[in-house]
């Protein structure tokens, strides 16, 4: 059911609902319709699921879907449109959430569970299995050297963090090029339709990217390989095993990825998702992550499929990338490079300290809030310079909205 949707944004794109030929304002509407169910269906399944006193199910959504009055709909006015009447909109009028005052207690931290560290193990992230060990452990066995668990962060401290921790936005060193002024691009082949003046599309090389990222099966397949399986899901249900679970089941799954999921993601990539429904993919949860005193880290959790994609460019241009970024950096696409790093540079601090060897000195230099200070602008020029093939992903993906209004 939930791969019959994105095939449907897939058509729907071509200007198609099945056999039915749609105009421009109707793909539009089906593609932002049809993204909000791929973002919420996987959730509602597993809540009927959960909910013993739930009549509804899996099986029971497809009995409905199946008899012939709602198939009938189905084809006048799409498969989203119908999951959502009769399925989503219900559930979100009969179980509302209300969101907790700002001050509300949250309780304590929960200790990371022994699945998360196996997770964690076997996809390599060895110092943050080791980090989040020490943890469990000092929470489960107190003492007076241990860390206690600490409260869990309010709604208040939540918002106070975000603006603390991410700057006002500068007209200057944060404006981007407009998207409305980029040349179209085609989602199948790749082609950019330039301007037929030689001097207009020069300038439109030189801002937008001569060139701009078009993925193969090959990129598709390591992308999926390299979704961390213990990811946490954004906002909606959709996890990164949910997707490994979608597309990794031998002949119906290879049909799947060729028809449904690769041309999904070139059609993000190419900028032919509608406005509207990239505002809903780009939809981030925002976590808080404990530092040493009462500091938090704020991190943005992407949904599954957002950093499907992400994760797929990533792997196609971080070995080039790399290249041309040393010897300035020299942790880009390796993987648990923040524990690597310091053991290397200790390594080499103790050769010149102990063997007197010569260039093993360093020079450390923390900035606060380094990350979340970089300026877009500062972000384009770089792609310009090292990668103008991901200028286009990156200005749809940094000039479109991703506020959500709930903290958490």
């Amino acid at each position: 059911m939930w791969r019959s949707v994105l095939n449907e944004v897939v058509t729907a794109t071509a200007g198609y609902v099945g056999r039915r030929q749609i105009q421009p304002n109707e793909s539009a509407l089906i593609q932002k319709m049809g993204v909000t169910v791929l973002i919420a269906l996987p959730g509602l399944v597993l809540h009927y699921a959960k909910d013993k006193d739930s009549p509804l199910n899996a099986m029971t959504m497809r009995q409905v879907l199946a008899h012939s009055s709602i198939d009938r709909q189905i084809k006048q006015f799409s498969l989203s449109a119908v999951l959502l009447d009769y399925f989503v909109l219900p559930h979100v009028r009969d179980k509302p959430r209300h969101a907790p005052g700002d001050d509300t207690d949250q309780g304590l931290e929960k200790p990371p569970a022994i699945a998360t560290l196996t997770a964690l193990i076997r996809d390599g992230y060895f110092s943050k299995a080791m980090s989040l060990a020490r943890r469990k452990y000092d929470w489960e066995h107190p003492s007076t050297d241990s860390t206690p668990a600490k409260q869990r962060p309010t709604i208040a401290q939540i918002k106070a963090v975000a603006k603390a921790k991410f700057p006002a936005q500068d007209d200057s060193m944060d404006a981007l090029p407009a998207i409305s002024q980029m040349p179209s691009m085609d989602a199948r082949s790749g082609t950019i339709r330039w301007s037929d003046d030689a001097q207009t599309r020069d300038q439109e090389k030189r801002t937008y990217g001569a060139s701009s990222v078009c993925i193969e099966r090959k990129d598709l397949d390591l992308g999926l390989r390299f979704l961390k399986r213990q990811a946490s899901p954004g906002v909606g249900a959709v996890s990164s095993a949910f997707l490994r679970h979608c597309f990794n089941k031998g002949v119906q799954s290879d049909k799947a990825i060729n028809d449904y999921l690769l041309p999904f993601v070139n059609i993000c990539l190419s900028g032919n998702l509608h406005v509207h429904a990239m505002e809903t993919l780009l939809l981030t949860r925002l976590a808080l992550l404990p530092k040493p005193g009462a500091d938090f880290r704020p991190l943005g959790i992407g949904g599954a499929l957002y950093r499907l994609i992400e994760v797929t460019v990533n792997k196609k241009y971080e070995s080039s990338v790399s290249k041309k970024l040393r010897p300035n950096q020299f942790a880009v696409g390796v993987r648990d490079s923040g524990a690597i790093l310091p053991a290397l540079a200790q390594a080499m601090f103790n050769r010149g300290r102990k063997g007197h060897a010569k260039n093993c000195d360093f020079l450390f230099i923390d900035m606060k809030n380094a990350y979340n200070s970089i300026r877009r602008k500062c972000v384009l020029d770089g792609l310009r310079r090292y990668a103008p093939q991901l200028v286009r992903w990156f200005l749809y993906t940094h000039k479109t909205s991703t506020t959500w209004n709930r903290y958490g």
